[in-house]
């Protein structure tokens, strides 16, 4: 059976790096990419993760479906029982890994098309959302493998408390602060005091000015970001700031949904 390997994301001569992700492929030119066959999906990777993603993909991805996914890719750092993974599906000269097209039935004109494998399941869920919508990937990863998925910045604990934040009415978010406050303030690693100090912010501006300040606050550090003289540590620093922003955007765009269905928007 052919070794699993890890290795840097990489397609048309680019890397993700860091990211936590191998690339799958089945076919007579073993010295490219790593190899690995259909029962290994389960047989290695699910024996060490609880959930497996595979985007199954023509043989040379592109365009905003494929940067879809390398952000999906980047999103799952943060969740050691995820594994993000990739097959590219050849339908010319070898036909590479046609016979797991076939075997998981998927036609070419429906490429890319996501699956997940879970420990314990021997078949695997399809996404059937739209594959260039992060956030809609992301829910269908939480909720098929019950396992949280932010992005780097964001904190496991703090998106728990933001959830709770949102399912209070208008009325009584100020009541919760307190409670909201002292939850913060038990997380000890410092990366997570700095994000905790940013979620409790936007939890403020939103108590005092209103959901719309989010986007208000979106724009104020996507501006900043455009400064060419910023260190590389604070641009790190920023785009960690606008990660956890966004979590707080995904929640408005569902409140304002839920507002718009009862007419009340």
């Amino acid at each position: 059976m052919p070794e699993l390997r890890s290795s840097n994301f990489m397609t048309n001569n680019s890397t993700c790096r860091d990211c936590k992700i191998v690339t799958m492929r089945i076919g007579k030119d073993k010295s490219s990419d790593p190899f690995l066959v259909p029962l290994a999906v389960q047989a290695k990777i699910l024996a060490k993760y609880q959930a497996v993603l595979i985007k199954f993909d023509v043989a040379y991805p592109y365009g905003n479906e494929h940067n879809v996914f390398k952000k999906v890719a980047e999103a799952s750092k943060v969740q050691p029982e995820l594994m993000v993974a990739e097959v590219h599906i050849a339908d010319y000269g070898d036909l590479n890994n046609a016979d797991l097209a076939k075997r998981y039935r998927i036609r070419k004109d429906d490429l890319p098309v996501y699956k997940m494998f879970l420990q314990g399941n021997r078949d695997p869920v399809r996404f059937t959302g739209n594959e260039e919508d992060l956030e809609e990937i992301k829910k269908f990863i939480r909720d098929t493998s019950g396992l949280w998925l932010g992005m780097p910045g964001t904190v496991e604990q703090l998106d728990k408390l933001t959830d709770e934040f949102f399912k209070v009415d208008v009325q009584k978010r100020r009541e919760t602060m307190d409670s909201i406050e002292a939850e913060a303030r038990k997380l000890t690693s410092e990366d997570d005091k700095r994000a905790a100090k940013v979620y409790v912010k936007l939890m403020w501006k939103i108590v005092e000015r209103g959901i719309d300040d989010v986007t208000f606050e979106k724009k104020r550090v996507q501006r900043l970001m455009e400064e060419e003289r910023l260190s590389d540590k604070k641009r790190a620093d920023l785009t960690k700031t606008l990660n956890i922003i966004e979590v707080f955007e995904t929640h408005v765009k569902d409140l304002r949904g839920k507002l718009l269905n009862k007419d009340e928007f």
